[in-house]
């Protein structure tokens, strides 16, 4: 029996051993990573503090922001105002635009139909040629006949 207690002892204490152990890996591992967490944290204090700085210098210039904000909200009757008149003059720009449009499309209807005449007229003047080219050689002819019959 003392054998078999003496043996549970040294079970027992083998188990502790390895808890001992995988407890002192953890502290070991926990340590390390303090370690690296205080380097990281001594690293990025510098980025911390500036981005602190960044924020207060953006807190300012939110306030001046907004201060030039309400500045121009103050202003925003006169700009409504000049838009609604800027808005009326570009309605009359365009409906004169459209007008002139009109007259352009009427333009280019006539000078379309401009140009027809002047193709219809070339062509007729080529016509014209040709038959005045024919009727000189007629007449050639006639003269030569004539000259023949005179002599």
């Amino acid at each position: 029996d003392e054998s078999v207690g003496v043996a549970e002892l040294a079970r027992n204490n083998r188990k502790l051993f390895k808890l001992l152990l995988a407890e002192e890996k953890k502290a070991h591992e926990n340590w390390k990573a303090g370690d690296r967490h205080k380097r990281l944290v001594e690293e990025l204090q510098p980025a911390l503090d500036h981005g602190k700085k960044d924020l207060a210098a953006s807190k300012l210039q939110l306030q001046e922001a907004k201060k030039e904000v309400a500045r121009l909200e103050g202003d925003k009757g006169d700009i409504l105002a000049l838009r609604a008149d800027q808005e009326a003059k570009e309605a009359e720009h365009r409906e004169v635009l459209q007008g002139k449009e009109m007259e352009i499309d009427l333009l280019q209807k006539n000078l379309t139909s401009k140009e027809e005449d002047l193709q219809t007229l070339r062509s007729n003047l080529t016509s014209s040629q040709a038959l005045a080219e024919e009727m000189t050689r007629q007449l050639e002819i006639e003269k030569e006949k004539v000259q023949r019959l005179e002599a």
